[in-house]
């Protein structure tokens, strides 16, 4: 069961959603691969239908350039990135670690 707060390591290269967050109504986004051995935090508990689940990246600085273009990063509107990762992802292609 995937719960708020904990932590997961990738065992292999995954497939996430990047979103970005804005202090508007928007939000964007793209797929990108993160690589095995990144953290993960999950930042919510996924409803019992939920598909995915949103997540922080431990090394979210390490990542914010190649997952988020310049123009986003500099806006004076842009708050932020975060993840939507699937479940099934998570619960077949990482690890517990706390």
């Amino acid at each position: 069961m995937i719960l708020e707060g904990q932590k997961y390591r990738t065992k292999k290269d995954i497939e996430v959603h990047v979103c970005t967050a804005w202090k508007t109504a928007y939000t964007g986004g793209n797929a990108d691969t993160l690589p095995k051995g990144e953290e993960i935090i999950i930042r919510n508990i996924p409803p019992p239908t939920a598909k995915a689940v949103y997540c922080d990246l431990v090394n979210y600085d390490k990542y914010h350039e190649e997952f988020v273009h310049e123009t986003d990063r500099v806006h004076h509107k842009y708050l932020g990135y975060y993840l939507i990762i699937m479940i099934s992802t998570i619960e077949n292609d990482c690890e517990l670690i706390k």
